[in-house]
């Protein structure tokens, strides 16, 4: 009974309530602007404390991507500014989702 439950509950936070799509996915890092999605802007992460990494500022940069709704980011820029602060840019893009494949 407890798994059906945790089974249940996994698939609900997996595709949200209600047939809704659930939490949007972090965005996939791509090296080229992906054909037919559409561009939406630039974004940035950075982190300037001391120790600071380049995986914070990525993340703050993915982040702010999932929050614009984009499926997809291009870097454009990462190293570090000055002596202690990481930069982290790119490109966010809103690509169309993949078609249902048939006779699945």
């Amino acid at each position: 009974m407890a798994v059906a439950a945790s089974m249940v509950l996994g698939c609900a936070l997996a595709h949200g309530a209600e047939g809704e799509a659930g939490p949007p996915r972090p965005p996939v890092e791509v090296t080229a602007a992906p054909p037919g999605c559409k561009s939406l802007g630039e974004v940035k992460g950075s982190c300037s404390s001391n120790p600071c990494g380049s995986e914070i500022a990525r993340q703050d940069a993915l982040n702010e991507a999932r929050r614009m709704g984009a499926t997809h980011v291009r870097v454009t820029w990462a190293g570090r500014y000055g002596a202690y602060t990481e930069i982290w840019k790119g490109i966010a893009y809103r690509c169309p989702a993949a078609p249902p494949v048939q006779g699945k």
